[in-house]
């Protein structure tokens, strides 16, 4: 992994609202109930970034919670973008307040981690963010470590944890650092406290009893899952720019100029299946310019890429007015960087991504009137052992997250031997939705056979696996007959067992299941019962 050096400054919510160590304001600024941002007052009385509002609440009936404003921390971080100019113009921003560095790209010119850092630290110090407040020191942490995830962590500690020693580094940390999931809050109960005893786990393990969030987890464990993956640059340079014959005073019509310019070459991309992940954009006002590198984990599309571009230049309108008078924006370029795969975005039957057209929601109403109640039901993935029992049908108002007590849900899948309840009882989604053990991990097959065929799995001398009661393979699978085909077996996962009903003498079933990748590229998913081999589902 590549070496990361990582800067934040952890207090920035508050920061950029200009709260200063001796205003006396006992306040903080939360999102999604939590404290991420409080004066040196709130700070005092045991509050703490990261905290519940509620526990916030508990130390003091007094403090003023206020809303985060994630546009204001975005403009008021240009000072802190032009400082750090002077360190390397190869910074990345992820969010307001914290950035990263490849190491590989200055580590030539500043010759060792410790003089980055410190360079960093002091180009941050000082810089003046709103009505005369400063930064300082104090305010700063910055870290290098293999790989992004790590550097985060080291970064939170001060720490450069030497190269080849961010495993030994990471083992260490508890889980909770992974996250806020209620299922990291739920393995300190089972024995699981650190990294270290998260990785000691089998994957097989991982995936049958915390599904794809724990493999998820165990990626992010292993630094497998920080940064995408790069993929190579297109055969072109990708530039967008645009040219003014006369200074716009107006941020607007820039900004929605920007969007028009931007929408083709993000669109021919995302055809030829890359999204932009980095970009660098340059504004250039009257009087002067500024480059700055944006990084968005997730993508960027022609909006977000033209909101980089509308908060650099309300900064420097900003920077400009209290200097010289702003004269306006004679140009902008936005220059591509860095690009991934894209994973697309699942449409329904329309075309839209999760929007019900207003026309079909009456028509649907009026069905409803004529049919009767709940006689409309929409598919529903739910959690179950078997992939045929993956889906269930809801009353087409009824949200997800509700169950209910007293009526019966209509049965319209086959092989859904469970009962769904409707009503007015709202229970959270993971009272009827819980974990279950056994079953398979997201993504789903592709074809699911209810009738499961039999098939047969053999190893290389043509003998039949078999399945001991402990779940151990006799044999190691090389073909696999089925209607479909004889097929040779290139790698496979697991056994799982998988035990259901086991307190039910007459509806109990124990059976194990493989997961098979073969010479074609599908992969498989067989069960074995009683000795005996069945097609369960298909990946392709």
């Amino acid at each position: 992994m590549p070496r990361v050096v990582h800067f934040a400054i952890p207090n920035w919510s508050a920061i950029s609202r200009g709260w200063t160590s001796d205003s006396g304001l006992e306040a903080a600024v939360v999102a999604d109930r939590k404290v991420v941002g409080l004066s040196r007052s709130a700070f005092e009385i045991g509050i703490r970034i990261g905290m519940s509002t509620r526990s916030a609440r508990g130390r003091s009936h007094a403090i003023a919670l206020l809303e985060r404003d994630p546009i204001q921390e975005l403009r008021r971080f240009f000072p802190v973008q032009q400082a750090l100019t002077s360190v390397s113009p190869y910074f990345r921003y992820v969010s307001a307040g914290s950035g990263y560095l490849h190491w590989s790209s200055v580590g030539r010119y500043f010759g060792s981690e410790e003089k980055l850092v410190r360079a960093i630290r002091e180009a941050i110090t000082g810089t003046d963010v709103v009505d005369g407040v400063e930064i300082s020191d104090s305010d700063v942490v910055c870290g290098a470590a293999d790989g992004y995830f790590a550097a985060t962590l080291a970064a939170g500690m001060n720490l450069i944890v030497p190269p080849g020693a961010t495993r030994e580094f990471m083992d260490a940390m508890p889980v909770s650092v992974l996250g806020d999931s209620e299922m990291l809050s739920l393995l300190p109960q089972l024995g699981i406290k650190s990294i270290a005893n998260l990785l000691s786990m089998r994957v097989s393990d991982i995936s049958t009893r915390f599904g794809s969030e724990g493999i998820a987890l165990y990626r992010l464990a292993l630094g497998e899952e920080e940064v995408p993956d790069l993929l190579q640059l297109p055969d072109r340079k990708v530039s967008i720019e645009s040219s003014f014959e006369q200074p716009i005073r107006e941020v607007e019509p820039v900004v929605f100029s920007a969007i028009a310019e931007i929408r083709a070459p993000v669109t021919e991309l995302l055809d030829r299946g890359m999204v932009v992940t980095s970009a660098e954009v340059t504004t250039i006002t009257s009087k002067t310019s500024s480059s700055r590198s944006w990084t968005l984990f997730s993508g960027f599309d022609e909006r977000s890429l033209a909101e980089r571009v509308r908060w650099q230049l309300e900064g420097m309108m900003n920077c400009e007015v209290e200097e010289s008078g702003w004269d306006g924006v004679v140009g902008w370029r936005v220059d591509l960087i860095e690009f991934v795969p894209s994973h697309g975005s699942q449409l329904d039957l329309l075309g839209i991504p999760g929007v019900i057209p207003e026309g079909m929601t009456r028509a649907m109403a009026r069905a409803e009137a004529i049919l009767g109640p709940e006689s409309l039901v929409v598919p529903v993935a739910v959690g179950a052992r078997s992939p045929d029992q993956t889906v269930d049908f809801l009353p087409w108002q009824r949200p997800v997250g509700e169950v209910s007590a007293g009526r019966k849900m209509p049965a319209r899948s086959r092989g859904s031997g469970r009962r769904r309840l409707i009503g007015s009882r709202k229970l959270p989604v993971d009272a009827q939705d819980p974990p279950w053990p056994g079953g398979i991990a997201d993504p789903r097959p592709a074809a699911v056979y209810l009738d499961r065929p039999a098939v047969e799995l053999l190893d290389q001398a043509g003998s039949l696996i078999s399945l001991s009661g402990r779940g151990e393979l006799h044999g190691v699978p090389f073909q696999l007959n089925s209607p479909k085909g004889s097929f040779l077996v290139r790698s496979h996962l697991g056994p799982w067992l998988v035990e259901q009903r086991w307190w039910d003498d007459e509806r109990s079933q124990r059976y194990g299941r493989l997961l098979l990748l073969l010479h074609d590229g599908s992969a498989y998913l067989v069960v074995v019962n009683s000795g005996r081999w069945f097609l369960e589902a298909i990946y392709d």
